[in-house]
């Protein structure tokens, strides 16, 4: 998912006004809000690419490559709801060094899975390629394009450093006023 020109006007203004750390909070907010859009639509074309199959369980070619992007659809459904847990985790926790090996699993877990949609993409390239039936060809390529959308999502949220801060108190730090 591409960020429009007033987002990035937006984060260019909070991190002139507030710094890095808070910079880094707001993209993170923005593509907490990719991945929640890119399951939503996943799903659709899940259920989309499943209809499909079922329409043309005649022909064989075309039952299969529904399927299979109906099965490319889910596993990477699959990743963006595991993200999504790992960064309501990170926001659980309250000690820095907790945070800071969290962080490190989760730039670890997006570059992987940054690669894996990828090839998930190269994989819907393929079948998009080889079916006939003009509706599944636009689905595919919807899915293609967006599977390839989420992989830059996941390199972006690989690259974020540091993580923002948790929601919620550190214990590892000072009191207040001392």
């Amino acid at each position: 998912m591409r960020i429009r020109f007033p987002v990035i006007i937006t984060l260019l203004v909070v991190w002139s006004l507030l710094g890095f750390s808070e910079c880094a909070v707001a993209l993170y907010a923005v593509e907490e809000s990719n991945l929640h859009a890119a399951l939503k639509r996943l799903d659709t074309y899940s259920a989309d690419l499943l209809a499909f199959a079922e329409a043309n369980r005649d022909n064989s070619l075309e039952y299969e490559i529904a399927s299979d992007l109906d099965s490319q659809a889910s596993l990477a459904s699959a990743y963006v709801e595991s993200a999504e847990t790992l960064l309501d985790l990170y926001q659980t926790l309250s000690c820095s060094s907790d945070r800071a090996k969290a962080a490190d699993t989760i730039r670890e877990t997006f570059a992987d899975y940054a690669k894996r949609l990828a090839y998930l993409a190269k994989q819907a390239q393929n079948g998009v390629a080889h079916t006939k039936v003009p509706g599944l060809a636009v689905t595919g390529g919807k899915l293609r394009d967006g599977l390839r959308q989420l992989s830059n999502v996941f390199e972006r949220g690989a690259a974020i450093d540091p993580l923002p801060p948790s929601k919620h108190f550190d214990r590892d730090a000072p009191p207040a006023g001392r």
